[in-house]
């Protein structure tokens, strides 16, 4: 393939679940041994390192094939985010010495016409609990209330705007050393990064505190009740995060300034406003 560093083999996911056999669609394979499984796909041994392998028939084990030129697409469109947002480098084993090095893998998933690739640091909490890790969601209440605004003033509408790979965006308060996984290593080498990187235990908390900052930016104040929730009083704009996505009610000339500001600071799609005129949007996702 072109894409320098990614298998040549299309990767496979495996699963455990209590489907029945009329679940079972026609891309997803029932598999009664693990083990055979994981023989023939080698590559995916280091993904269920933590499996217990046997030979007995294991009940509703399923593998899913993926479109492997829709897996280089997605895999290299995840390698630009990184570099895009200089997510790590490459530093000789050496400089990590005595710091742990976490390993990474790739999480994929189909998702109807592509394939989208996350490459994940599996920072797992062996005996290693933090109190620290708090990033907080919206009530549904505060949705509501929102709606309810839109619904009762003809003038105002709705901004709804999803944040790509959110977390790249975002610092992290310490270095963290990563062991990429084997398409993409390098002996004697390893990764060093001060990102929220996906699977870092922190970093949906980097990511709202980013997040804050961008906020701030763009003129908002963030409740001191609900961290989730931010406002713009001279503009008389109310706005929500939920993760990476973003909802914001307010008059139409105002939050197309607010869409400006966000674009520059975030890689955010905005799809065209919600409102109750004739000319307005009707639906969105949230």
């Amino acid at each position: 393939n072109s894409v320098s560093g990614l298998h040549e083999e299309p990767p496979l996911i495996l699963g455990l679940g209590g489907f029945s056999p009329s679940e079972l669609s026609s891309n997803l394979l029932p598999v009664w041994s693990l083990q055979d499984s994981l023989q023939k796909h080698k590559e995916c041994h280091h993904l269920f390192a933590d499996v217990p392998v046997t030979s007995a028939p294991v009940l509703a084990v399923y593998v899913q094939e993926l479109d492997w030129e829709q897996c280089i697409a997605g895999r290299a469109l995840e390698l630009q985010r990184l570099q895009e947002f200089g997510c790590y480098e490459w530093v000789p084993l050496s400089e990590a010495q005595g710091h742990k090095i976490w390993p990474m893998r790739w999480v994929e998933s189909d998702k109807g016409g592509f394939v989208r690739s996350r490459l994940v640091v599996q920072e797992i909490a062996w005996g290693n609990p933090l109190d620290d890790l708090f990033a907080g969601t919206p009530g549904m209440e505060v949705v509501r209330y929102l709606l309810h605004l839109l619904a009762c003033n003809s003038r105002l509408k709705c901004l709804l705007g999803d944040v790509s790979v959110a977390f790249l965006h975002a610092d992290a308060d310490e270095v963290m050393y990563l062991r990429p996984p084997p398409d993409l290593a390098r002996e004697g080498y390893c990764w060093a990064s001060k990102k929220a990187i996906n699977g870092r235990r922190k970093a949906p908390q980097f990511w709202q505190d980013h997040f804050a900052w961008v906020a701030d930016q763009v003129g908002f104040q963030r409740s001191k009740i609900n961290p989730c929730v931010y406002f713009n009083k001279q503009e008389e704009i109310y706005m929500l995060i939920h993760g990476d996505d973003i909802m914001a009610v307010g008059e139409d000339h105002k939050l197309q300034q607010i869409k400006l500001k966000f674009e520059e600071l975030l890689l955010i799609k905005i799809p065209p406003f919600m409102g109750t005129s004739s000319a307005d949007a009707k639906s969105g996702t949230f």
